[in-house]
């Protein structure tokens, strides 16, 4: 056995695509339970953040793996994807730790060298060790990718500039109205960048931030 990941990012698919994916609050937790449940995977983990998803796992039948996680997907969000096949990566041994290294380091991320994937990861690991779902295979390779992630950052100096979306839309802002504060800001849609942009803003003291969101209540866990 070794690992495997299928997953998709923005390398690969529209925000649209992605958000099909997207695994808002309990709902990795309860993927998890339901691979787990299953018992055709040994070990799973699942990253999910605003620009990928990917499921790193292993498993002695590798058989028809992706349709077997998109009918997980689709009990867990109740709805079924509409996503091409051509839209997902899958990588075996070898080629998977490789991919997860350069997720670790930044250098699959929009804005490479940022710093939020490392801890993105590290709760995924997280979550994956709380569900019983991580063992010695994604143990012995998570360790060694948040080693090397922190090493690839220090001895490449990246992300010396802005280290994430949310702080490079901050910058621009910045750069076109020079100065933010006093200004409101209204910032559409309310998901981990959304967040993040927010809280940058309200460093640059904006006078207020105002959110459009298709449900209230995640709006208002934003500007709370």
């Amino acid at each position: 056995m070794d690992v495997s990941v299928i997953g998709i990012s923005h390398h690969t698919a529209s925000v649209a695509a992605r958000e099909q994916l997207s695994l808002p609050g309990e709902l990795v937790r309860k993927l998890l339970r339901s691979l787990r449940a299953e018992g055709v995977f040994e070990e799973v983990m699942v990253l999910d953040t605003c620009n990928r998803t990917e499921v790193y796992f292993v498993t002695n039948n590798k058989e028809d793996s992706l349709r077997r996680l998109l009918d997980h997907f689709a009990r867990i969000k109740g709805v079924a994807t509409t996503i091409d096949s051509s839209a997902f990566y899958h990588y075996d041994g070898e080629s998977a730790v490789e991919h997860l290294l350069r997720v670790a380091a930044a250098l699959e991320s929009q804005i490479v060298g940022e710093h939020q994937i490392l801890d993105q990861l590290k709760n995924a690991y997280r979550l994956a060790l709380e569900e019983r779902t991580a063992h010695f295979f994604l143990n012995k390779m998570l360790h060694r990718a948040f080693r090397v992630g922190k090493r690839i950052r220090s001895e490449m100096q990246l992300g010396r500039g802005s280290t994430s979306v949310a702080h490079a839309a901050v910058d621009l802002a910045r750069q076109i109205f020079s100065n933010l504060t006093g200004k409101a800001v209204l910032l559409v849609g309310a998901g981990q960048t959304a967040e993040l942009v927010a809280r940058a803003l309200i460093r640059c003291n904006v006078s207020r931030v105002i959110v459009s969101n298709r449900t209230l209540s995640r709006a208002w866990e934003v500007v709370s």
